[in-house]
Protein backbone atom coordinates (compact mmCIF):
# COMPACT_ATOMS: atom_id res chain seq x y z
CA UNK A 1 0.00 0.00 0.00
CA UNK A 2 0.85 3.60 -0.34
CA UNK A 3 3.95 5.04 1.72
CA UNK A 4 3.80 8.44 3.48
CA UNK A 5 5.46 11.08 1.41
CA UNK A 6 9.50 12.16 2.39
CA UNK A 7 11.14 15.17 2.08
CA UNK A 8 12.35 14.56 -1.26
CA UNK A 9 13.21 16.80 -4.67
CA UNK A 10 10.01 16.45 -5.86
CA UNK A 11 8.73 18.13 -3.10
CA UNK A 12 10.61 20.92 -4.27
CA UNK A 13 11.05 21.29 -7.85
CA UNK A 14 7.53 19.92 -8.99
CA UNK A 15 6.69 22.82 -7.02
CA UNK A 16 8.53 25.41 -9.06
CA UNK A 17 7.55 23.91 -12.27
CA UNK A 18 3.98 24.70 -11.55
CA UNK A 19 4.74 28.10 -10.24
CA UNK A 20 6.33 28.60 -13.41
CA UNK A 21 3.52 27.78 -15.34
CA UNK A 22 0.91 29.65 -13.10
CA UNK A 23 3.53 32.82 -13.38
CA UNK A 24 3.34 32.09 -17.54
CA UNK A 25 -0.42 31.74 -17.54
CA UNK A 26 -0.21 35.57 -15.86
CA UNK A 27 2.50 36.87 -17.68
CA UNK A 28 1.17 35.60 -21.29
CA UNK A 29 -2.63 34.74 -21.28
CA UNK A 30 -4.07 37.24 -18.55
CA UNK A 31 -1.36 40.29 -19.15
CA UNK A 32 1.02 40.84 -22.11
CA UNK A 33 0.12 38.50 -25.05
CA UNK A 34 1.83 36.52 -27.58
CA UNK A 35 4.67 39.21 -28.39
CA UNK A 36 6.21 39.17 -24.54
CA UNK A 37 5.77 35.35 -24.53
CA UNK A 38 8.34 35.38 -27.86
CA UNK A 39 10.84 37.69 -26.51
CA UNK A 40 10.71 35.85 -23.08
CA UNK A 41 10.68 32.18 -25.32
CA UNK A 42 13.82 33.71 -26.91
CA UNK A 43 16.02 34.58 -23.67
CA UNK A 44 14.99 31.86 -21.26
CA UNK A 45 16.44 29.52 -23.06
CA UNK A 46 19.72 30.98 -22.79
CA UNK A 47 19.37 31.48 -19.26
CA UNK A 48 18.30 27.40 -19.04
CA UNK A 49 21.83 26.72 -20.44
CA UNK A 50 23.41 29.55 -18.38
CA UNK A 51 21.80 27.80 -15.12
CA UNK A 52 22.31 24.23 -16.17
CA UNK A 53 26.11 25.29 -16.71
CA UNK A 54 27.02 27.01 -13.82
CA UNK A 55 25.06 24.03 -12.17
CA UNK A 56 27.58 21.60 -13.50
CA UNK A 57 30.56 23.95 -12.72
CA UNK A 58 30.02 24.30 -9.02
CA UNK A 59 29.17 20.68 -9.31
CA UNK A 60 32.29 20.10 -10.16
CA UNK A 61 34.24 22.57 -7.68
CA UNK A 62 32.70 21.26 -4.78
CA UNK A 63 33.38 17.20 -6.14
CA UNK A 64 37.20 18.43 -6.40
CA UNK A 65 37.21 19.98 -2.84
CA UNK A 66 37.38 23.75 -4.01
CA UNK A 67 33.97 25.07 -2.42
CA UNK A 68 31.83 23.04 0.65
CA UNK A 69 28.42 23.31 1.58
CA UNK A 70 26.88 24.10 -1.67
CA UNK A 71 23.85 21.91 -1.55
CA UNK A 72 21.45 25.11 -0.36
CA UNK A 73 22.85 26.96 -3.77
CA UNK A 74 22.34 23.73 -6.20
CA UNK A 75 19.13 24.22 -4.83
CA UNK A 76 18.62 27.57 -5.68
CA UNK A 77 19.78 27.00 -8.81
CA UNK A 78 17.83 23.55 -9.59
CA UNK A 79 14.28 25.99 -8.33
CA UNK A 80 15.17 28.72 -10.58
CA UNK A 81 15.77 26.26 -13.50
CA UNK A 82 12.37 24.59 -13.06
CA UNK A 83 10.83 28.13 -12.70
CA UNK A 84 11.64 29.42 -15.82
CA UNK A 85 11.58 26.03 -17.91
CA UNK A 86 7.43 25.94 -16.46
CA UNK A 87 7.19 29.53 -17.79
CA UNK A 88 8.94 28.67 -21.34
CA UNK A 89 6.59 25.45 -21.61
CA UNK A 90 3.72 27.31 -21.16
CA UNK A 91 4.83 30.41 -23.20
CA UNK A 92 5.53 27.69 -26.18
CA UNK A 93 2.07 25.89 -25.59
CA UNK A 94 0.09 29.35 -25.80
CA UNK A 95 2.12 30.63 -29.01
CA UNK A 96 0.62 27.60 -30.19
CA UNK A 97 -2.96 27.63 -29.34
CA UNK A 98 -3.81 30.66 -28.56
CA UNK A 99 -4.48 32.68 -31.60
CA UNK A 100 -5.88 36.55 -31.95
CA UNK A 101 -8.58 36.16 -34.54
CA UNK A 102 -9.20 38.97 -37.05
CA UNK A 103 -13.26 38.79 -35.65
CA UNK A 104 -14.16 38.37 -39.29
CA UNK A 105 -15.81 35.80 -41.28
CA UNK A 106 -13.39 33.54 -42.96
CA UNK A 107 -12.94 30.23 -45.08
CA UNK A 108 -13.03 27.82 -42.86
CA UNK A 109 -11.85 24.09 -43.97
CA UNK A 110 -11.48 20.66 -41.53
CA UNK A 111 -12.01 17.45 -40.38
CA UNK A 112 -15.20 16.44 -37.64
CA UNK A 113 -13.56 14.77 -35.18
CA UNK A 114 -16.43 14.60 -32.68
CA UNK A 115 -20.26 13.83 -33.11
CA UNK A 116 -22.36 16.78 -33.44
CA UNK A 117 -24.69 17.24 -30.74
CA UNK A 118 -27.94 19.52 -30.59
CA UNK A 119 -27.08 22.61 -29.04
CA UNK A 120 -30.33 25.02 -29.43
CA UNK A 121 -30.21 25.56 -33.54
CA UNK A 122 -27.07 24.56 -34.07
CA UNK A 123 -25.34 21.03 -33.94
CA UNK A 124 -21.86 21.62 -31.98
CA UNK A 125 -18.81 19.62 -32.62
CA UNK A 126 -15.20 19.62 -32.61
CA UNK A 127 -13.11 20.18 -35.63
CA UNK A 128 -9.44 19.80 -36.86
CA UNK A 129 -8.97 22.54 -39.15
CA UNK A 130 -6.68 22.27 -42.33
CA UNK A 131 -7.06 26.10 -43.71
CA UNK A 132 -8.53 29.27 -42.61
CA UNK A 133 -8.26 32.03 -44.81
CA UNK A 134 -6.74 35.57 -44.05
CA UNK A 135 -5.64 33.88 -40.37
CA UNK A 136 -2.03 33.94 -38.42
CA UNK A 137 -0.95 30.88 -39.02
CA UNK A 138 -3.52 29.95 -41.79
CA UNK A 139 -2.37 26.89 -42.54
CA UNK A 140 -1.77 25.73 -38.78
CA UNK A 141 -4.06 22.99 -38.22
CA UNK A 142 -6.28 24.01 -35.33
CA UNK A 143 -9.08 22.75 -32.58
CA UNK A 144 -12.00 24.72 -32.66
CA UNK A 145 -15.48 24.12 -31.14
CA UNK A 146 -17.68 24.24 -33.86
CA UNK A 147 -21.32 25.31 -34.33
CA UNK A 148 -23.07 24.29 -37.74
CA UNK A 149 -26.42 24.57 -39.30
CA UNK A 150 -26.70 20.87 -40.01
CA UNK A 151 -25.14 17.56 -38.73
CA UNK A 152 -22.84 15.75 -40.24
CA UNK A 153 -20.93 12.32 -39.90
CA UNK A 154 -18.19 12.08 -37.85
CA UNK A 155 -14.47 12.11 -40.09
CA UNK A 156 -16.41 14.53 -42.57
CA UNK A 157 -14.23 17.29 -43.79
CA UNK A 158 -15.99 20.66 -44.34
CA UNK A 159 -15.21 23.44 -45.67
CA UNK A 160 -17.70 26.99 -45.31
CA UNK A 161 -17.34 30.69 -44.23
CA UNK A 162 -17.66 30.92 -40.28
CA UNK A 163 -17.02 33.79 -37.78
CA UNK A 164 -13.94 32.18 -36.01
CA UNK A 165 -13.16 34.02 -32.45
CA UNK A 166 -12.91 33.18 -29.04
CA UNK A 167 -16.24 33.80 -27.04
CA UNK A 168 -17.15 36.64 -24.35
CA UNK A 169 -18.12 35.98 -21.00
CA UNK A 170 -21.58 37.15 -20.46
CA UNK A 171 -22.28 39.88 -18.47
CA UNK A 172 -22.86 38.39 -14.79
CA UNK A 173 -21.58 34.64 -15.31
CA UNK A 174 -18.39 33.77 -13.21
CA UNK A 175 -17.90 30.91 -16.14
CA UNK A 176 -15.15 31.91 -18.44
CA UNK A 177 -15.87 30.20 -21.01
CA UNK A 178 -13.07 30.95 -23.44
CA UNK A 179 -10.55 29.93 -20.72
CA UNK A 180 -12.46 26.57 -20.33
CA UNK A 181 -11.79 26.43 -24.05
CA UNK A 182 -8.08 27.39 -23.80
CA UNK A 183 -7.70 24.71 -21.14
CA UNK A 184 -9.08 22.38 -22.97
CA UNK A 185 -6.63 22.66 -25.81
CA UNK A 186 -9.19 24.70 -27.80
CA UNK A 187 -7.78 27.47 -30.22
CA UNK A 188 -11.33 29.06 -30.46
CA UNK A 189 -15.44 28.74 -31.94
CA UNK A 190 -16.59 28.80 -35.06
CA UNK A 191 -20.23 29.91 -36.10
CA UNK A 192 -20.77 28.43 -39.56
CA UNK A 193 -23.30 30.80 -41.43
CA UNK A 194 -26.79 28.96 -41.37
CA UNK A 195 -26.78 29.48 -45.30
CA UNK A 196 -23.20 27.68 -45.58
CA UNK A 197 -23.33 24.79 -47.54
CA UNK A 198 -20.94 22.53 -45.51
CA UNK A 199 -19.07 21.06 -49.02
CA UNK A 200 -17.38 17.27 -48.45
CA UNK A 201 -14.32 16.97 -49.92
CA UNK A 202 -12.85 13.16 -49.66
CA UNK A 203 -15.07 12.10 -47.74
CA UNK A 204 -14.14 10.39 -44.24
CA UNK A 205 -10.93 10.43 -43.12
CA UNK A 206 -9.83 7.53 -41.66
CA UNK A 207 -6.25 7.59 -41.24
CA UNK A 208 -6.41 9.56 -37.92
CA UNK A 209 -5.77 7.82 -35.07
CA UNK A 210 -8.04 9.83 -32.81
CA UNK A 211 -10.51 9.60 -35.36
CA UNK A 212 -10.55 5.94 -35.29
CA UNK A 213 -10.62 5.24 -31.31
CA UNK A 214 -13.62 8.11 -31.79
CA UNK A 215 -15.20 6.04 -34.39
CA UNK A 216 -14.91 2.82 -32.34
CA UNK A 217 -16.61 4.58 -29.09
CA UNK A 218 -19.45 5.25 -31.46
CA UNK A 219 -19.61 1.47 -32.80
CA UNK A 220 -18.94 0.34 -29.03
CA UNK A 221 -22.32 3.41 -27.78
CA UNK A 222 -24.50 2.32 -30.60
CA UNK A 223 -24.16 -1.67 -29.48
CA UNK A 224 -25.02 -0.42 -26.19
CA UNK A 225 -28.24 1.20 -27.62
CA UNK A 226 -29.46 -2.10 -29.88
CA UNK A 227 -28.74 -4.33 -27.31
CA UNK A 228 -31.93 -3.61 -25.26
CA UNK A 229 -31.18 -1.75 -22.31
CA UNK A 230 -33.22 1.39 -22.78
CA UNK A 231 -32.04 4.78 -23.66
CA UNK A 232 -31.23 5.76 -19.78
CA UNK A 233 -29.65 2.86 -18.70
CA UNK A 234 -27.34 2.25 -22.34
CA UNK A 235 -26.25 6.16 -21.81
CA UNK A 236 -25.13 5.34 -17.87
CA UNK A 237 -23.29 2.48 -19.28
CA UNK A 238 -21.80 4.28 -22.05
CA UNK A 239 -20.59 6.99 -19.27
CA UNK A 240 -19.29 4.31 -16.92
CA UNK A 241 -16.96 2.34 -19.75
CA UNK A 242 -16.60 4.67 -22.36
CA UNK A 243 -16.62 7.89 -20.95
CA UNK A 244 -19.51 9.39 -23.22
CA UNK A 245 -21.77 11.13 -20.91
CA UNK A 246 -23.01 13.20 -23.24
CA UNK A 247 -27.10 11.02 -23.49
CA UNK A 248 -26.90 11.15 -19.48
CA UNK A 249 -29.75 12.97 -18.17
CA UNK A 250 -29.58 15.81 -16.18
CA UNK A 251 -31.45 14.14 -13.41
CA UNK A 252 -29.09 11.21 -13.41
CA UNK A 253 -26.25 13.86 -12.83
CA UNK A 254 -27.43 15.55 -10.11
CA UNK A 255 -28.46 12.78 -7.96
CA UNK A 256 -24.73 11.42 -8.51
CA UNK A 257 -23.70 15.49 -7.39
CA UNK A 258 -25.92 15.03 -4.02
CA UNK A 259 -24.97 11.75 -3.41
CA UNK A 260 -20.95 12.76 -3.27
CA UNK A 261 -20.58 10.06 -6.32
CA UNK A 262 -19.85 12.50 -9.21
CA UNK A 263 -16.31 10.79 -9.73
CA UNK A 264 -17.88 7.34 -10.62
CA UNK A 265 -19.49 9.12 -13.74
CA UNK A 266 -15.81 10.56 -15.02
CA UNK A 267 -13.34 7.77 -16.03
CA UNK A 268 -10.30 7.79 -14.13
CA UNK A 269 -7.71 5.16 -11.52
CA UNK A 270 -11.01 3.76 -10.37
CA UNK A 271 -12.41 2.83 -13.31
CA UNK A 272 -9.28 1.36 -15.20
CA UNK A 273 -8.19 -0.32 -12.17
CA UNK A 274 -11.26 -2.04 -12.47
CA UNK A 275 -10.72 -2.77 -16.08
CA UNK A 276 -7.00 -4.01 -15.43
CA UNK A 277 -7.59 -6.10 -12.19
CA UNK A 278 -10.47 -7.98 -14.36
CA UNK A 279 -7.50 -8.77 -16.77
CA UNK A 280 -5.12 -9.35 -14.34
CA UNK A 281 -7.41 -11.67 -12.75
CA UNK A 282 -7.55 -13.42 -16.25
CA UNK A 283 -3.92 -13.38 -16.31
CA UNK A 284 -2.69 -15.00 -12.98
CA UNK A 285 -0.74 -12.85 -10.74
CA UNK A 286 2.21 -14.80 -11.58
CA UNK A 287 2.17 -14.83 -14.38
CA UNK A 288 1.98 -10.76 -14.21
CA UNK A 289 5.20 -10.22 -11.72
CA UNK A 290 7.04 -13.68 -11.52
CA UNK A 291 7.42 -15.56 -14.67
CA UNK A 292 9.34 -14.84 -17.85
CA UNK A 293 5.77 -14.38 -19.28
CA UNK A 294 5.79 -10.77 -18.09
CA UNK A 295 7.64 -9.87 -20.56
CA UNK A 296 4.67 -10.31 -22.81
CA UNK A 297 1.65 -9.46 -20.50
CA UNK A 298 2.81 -6.59 -19.47
CA UNK A 299 3.42 -4.48 -22.79
CA UNK A 300 0.37 -6.46 -23.80
CA UNK A 301 -2.00 -4.52 -20.63
CA UNK A 302 0.00 -1.19 -21.00
CA UNK A 303 -0.94 -1.02 -24.99
CA UNK A 304 -4.73 -2.06 -23.57
CA UNK A 305 -4.67 0.70 -21.19
CA UNK A 306 -3.50 3.18 -23.84
CA UNK A 307 -5.88 1.75 -26.41
CA UNK A 308 -8.71 2.26 -23.67
CA UNK A 309 -7.20 5.59 -23.09
CA UNK A 310 -8.01 6.62 -26.11
CA UNK A 311 -11.02 5.02 -26.89
CA UNK A 312 -12.43 7.13 -23.99
CA UNK A 313 -10.94 10.35 -25.50
CA UNK A 314 -8.16 11.31 -23.38
CA UNK A 315 -9.45 12.85 -20.38
CA UNK A 316 -7.15 14.15 -18.02
CA UNK A 317 -7.96 12.16 -15.39
CA UNK A 318 -7.48 9.11 -17.48
CA UNK A 319 -4.58 10.23 -18.63
CA UNK A 320 -3.22 10.56 -15.02
CA UNK A 321 -4.31 6.82 -14.58
CA UNK A 322 -2.57 5.89 -17.38
CA UNK A 323 0.60 6.78 -17.12
CA UNK A 324 0.79 5.98 -13.39
CA UNK A 325 -0.80 2.61 -14.80
CA UNK A 326 1.98 2.22 -17.41
CA UNK A 327 4.80 3.16 -14.35
CA UNK A 328 3.33 0.25 -11.97
CA UNK A 329 2.89 -2.11 -14.96
CA UNK A 330 6.67 -1.44 -15.66
CA UNK A 331 8.07 -1.74 -11.88
CA UNK A 332 6.56 -5.34 -12.34
CA UNK A 333 8.63 -6.22 -15.20
CA UNK A 334 11.59 -5.11 -13.81
CA UNK A 335 10.75 -6.43 -10.32
CA UNK A 336 10.81 -3.28 -8.51
CA UNK A 337 8.69 -1.90 -5.62
CA UNK A 338 5.95 0.25 -6.38
CA UNK A 339 6.51 3.84 -5.24
CA UNK A 340 2.83 5.54 -5.68
CA UNK A 341 4.08 8.97 -5.16
CA UNK A 342 6.82 8.88 -7.45
CA UNK A 343 4.42 7.20 -10.11
CA UNK A 344 2.33 10.18 -9.42
CA UNK A 345 4.62 12.70 -9.63
CA UNK A 346 5.97 11.84 -12.79
CA UNK A 347 2.66 11.41 -14.33
CA UNK A 348 1.59 14.82 -13.43
CA UNK A 349 5.34 15.87 -14.78
CA UNK A 350 4.60 14.56 -18.21
CA UNK A 351 1.50 15.84 -18.42
CA UNK A 352 2.31 19.22 -17.59
CA UNK A 353 4.96 19.22 -20.17
CA UNK A 354 2.49 17.98 -23.48
CA UNK A 355 -0.18 20.18 -22.20
CA UNK A 356 0.55 22.91 -19.36
CA UNK A 357 -2.86 24.16 -18.78
CA UNK A 358 -3.83 20.50 -17.20
CA UNK A 359 -2.72 22.50 -14.04
CA UNK A 360 -5.70 24.88 -14.82
CA UNK A 361 -8.15 21.33 -15.16
CA UNK A 362 -10.14 20.90 -12.56
CA UNK A 363 -10.40 17.56 -13.26
CA UNK A 364 -6.60 17.01 -13.49
CA UNK A 365 -6.34 19.14 -10.35
CA UNK A 366 -9.09 16.54 -8.46
CA UNK A 367 -7.75 13.50 -9.67
CA UNK A 368 -4.40 14.36 -8.42
CA UNK A 369 -5.32 15.75 -5.40
CA UNK A 370 -7.29 12.30 -4.70
CA UNK A 371 -4.25 10.34 -5.28
CA UNK A 372 -1.55 12.67 -2.92
CA UNK A 373 -4.27 12.34 -0.34
CA UNK A 374 -4.46 8.34 -0.59
CA UNK A 375 -0.44 8.27 -0.72
CA UNK A 376 -0.23 10.92 2.03
CA UNK A 377 -2.67 9.67 4.85
CA UNK A 378 -3.62 6.02 4.15
CA UNK A 379 -0.36 4.24 5.43
CA UNK A 380 -0.82 7.06 9.08
CA UNK A 381 -4.15 6.04 8.90
CA UNK A 382 -3.19 2.06 8.95
CA UNK A 383 -0.74 2.70 11.42
CA UNK A 384 -2.61 4.58 14.00
CA UNK A 385 -5.22 2.02 13.54
CA UNK A 386 -2.81 -0.83 14.54
CA UNK A 387 -1.46 1.35 17.10
CA UNK A 388 -4.09 2.46 19.38
CA UNK A 389 -6.95 -0.26 18.19
CA UNK A 390 -4.57 -3.19 17.66
CA UNK A 391 -7.26 -5.86 18.64
CA UNK A 392 -9.79 -3.77 15.93
CA UNK A 393 -7.54 -4.37 13.86
CA UNK A 394 -6.69 -8.26 14.03
CA UNK A 395 -10.70 -8.62 14.56
CA UNK A 396 -11.44 -7.20 11.20
CA UNK A 397 -8.90 -9.30 9.10
CA UNK A 398 -10.10 -12.77 10.82
CA UNK A 399 -13.83 -11.35 9.88
CA UNK A 400 -13.01 -10.60 6.16
CA UNK A 401 -14.02 -6.61 7.28
CA UNK A 402 -10.52 -5.26 6.40
CA UNK A 403 -11.79 -4.21 3.02
CA UNK A 404 -14.63 -1.88 4.59
CA UNK A 405 -12.52 -0.41 6.59
CA UNK A 406 -9.52 0.01 4.18
CA UNK A 407 -12.31 1.42 1.77
CA UNK A 408 -13.36 4.02 4.69
CA UNK A 409 -9.64 5.07 4.87
CA UNK A 410 -9.11 5.61 0.95
CA UNK A 411 -12.25 7.80 0.92
CA UNK A 412 -11.92 9.30 3.76
CA UNK A 413 -8.35 10.31 2.74
CA UNK A 414 -9.18 11.49 -0.65
CA UNK A 415 -11.94 13.47 0.36
CA UNK A 416 -10.42 15.22 2.88
CA UNK A 417 -7.41 16.57 0.01
CA UNK A 418 -10.19 17.47 -2.89
CA UNK A 419 -13.04 18.38 -0.51
CA UNK A 420 -11.28 22.03 -0.26
CA UNK A 421 -11.53 22.51 -4.12
CA UNK A 422 -14.57 20.79 -4.76
CA UNK A 423 -16.02 23.29 -1.89
CA UNK A 424 -14.38 26.55 -4.05
CA UNK A 425 -15.57 25.30 -7.49
CA UNK A 426 -18.85 23.98 -6.42
CA UNK A 427 -20.02 25.23 -3.29
CA UNK A 428 -20.87 21.87 -1.89
CA UNK A 429 -19.42 19.03 0.10
CA UNK A 430 -20.92 15.95 0.85
CA UNK A 431 -19.17 13.84 3.46
CA UNK A 432 -21.72 11.09 3.60
CA UNK A 433 -20.00 9.89 0.43
CA UNK A 434 -16.95 8.22 2.29
CA UNK A 435 -19.45 6.21 3.98
CA UNK A 436 -21.61 5.66 0.76
CA UNK A 437 -18.69 4.71 -1.39
CA UNK A 438 -18.20 1.46 0.53
CA UNK A 439 -21.80 0.47 -1.42
CA UNK A 440 -21.15 2.79 -4.75
CA UNK A 441 -17.80 1.17 -5.81
CA UNK A 442 -18.73 -2.61 -5.14
CA UNK A 443 -22.24 -1.86 -6.95
CA UNK A 444 -20.07 0.20 -9.91
CA UNK A 445 -17.68 -2.98 -10.27
CA UNK A 446 -19.86 -5.28 -10.87
CA UNK A 447 -22.12 -2.48 -13.20
CA UNK A 448 -18.71 -1.98 -14.86
CA UNK A 449 -18.09 -5.85 -15.84
CA UNK A 450 -21.74 -6.76 -16.22
CA UNK A 451 -21.45 -4.02 -19.04
CA UNK A 452 -18.43 -4.70 -20.70
CA UNK A 453 -19.89 -8.93 -20.96
CA UNK A 454 -22.91 -7.21 -22.73
CA UNK A 455 -20.53 -5.29 -25.04
CA UNK A 456 -18.82 -8.42 -25.73
CA UNK A 457 -21.79 -10.54 -26.11
CA UNK A 458 -23.43 -7.91 -28.30
CA UNK A 459 -20.09 -7.78 -30.48
CA UNK A 460 -19.99 -11.59 -31.25
CA UNK A 461 -23.66 -12.23 -31.67
CA UNK A 462 -24.50 -13.93 -28.45
CA UNK A 463 -28.23 -15.56 -27.57
CA UNK A 464 -30.83 -12.90 -27.30
CA UNK A 465 -31.61 -14.79 -23.80
CA UNK A 466 -28.05 -14.26 -22.69
CA UNK A 467 -27.99 -10.47 -23.98
CA UNK A 468 -31.51 -10.14 -21.84
CA UNK A 469 -30.14 -12.06 -18.43
CA UNK A 470 -27.50 -9.46 -18.74
CA UNK A 471 -29.46 -6.09 -19.57
CA UNK A 472 -31.40 -7.64 -16.54
CA UNK A 473 -28.43 -7.74 -14.33
CA UNK A 474 -27.48 -4.00 -15.07
CA UNK A 475 -30.70 -2.71 -14.75
CA UNK A 476 -31.16 -3.99 -11.45
CA UNK A 477 -27.63 -2.83 -10.43
CA UNK A 478 -28.35 0.90 -11.67
CA UNK A 479 -31.98 0.54 -9.77
CA UNK A 480 -29.85 -0.38 -6.51
CA UNK A 481 -27.55 2.48 -7.04
CA UNK A 482 -30.30 5.21 -7.55
CA UNK A 483 -32.19 3.59 -5.02
CA UNK A 484 -29.42 4.08 -2.30
CA UNK A 485 -28.72 7.39 -3.38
Amino acid sequence: MPSSLSFSASTVLFPSLMAGIWAGHQLFYVSYGARFAESFLSVSWFALVAIAAFAVYSYQREKRGDVTGADTGMLVLAVTFFFIFGASVYARYYLRHHVEWPGKRQMVSGVVVSVPEAKGKWMRCDIETSAISGAPGAHRSFKLRAYLPDSVPLGTTISGEAWVGWPKRHRGSSFDYALWLYVQGYSGTAYFRPTTNLASRGGEKGHSPSLSARRLQQRLVRAYNESGLGQEYASLASALTLGDRSRVSQETRAAYNEAGAAHLLALSGLHLGIIIGFFSWLLGRRLLRFSRWRFLTVPLLILFVWAYAFVAGLPASLVRAALMSTFILLTFLLRREVQLLNSLFLAAFIMLLLRPTYLFDVGAQLSFLAVLGIGMLYSPLVDLMKYHSYAAYIWLHRHHLWWAASGLMVSASSWLFTSPLVYYYFHRLTPWGIVLNLIYVPLTTVLIYACLLLLLCSLCHAPSFLLSAICYIIRLIVDVQMWVM
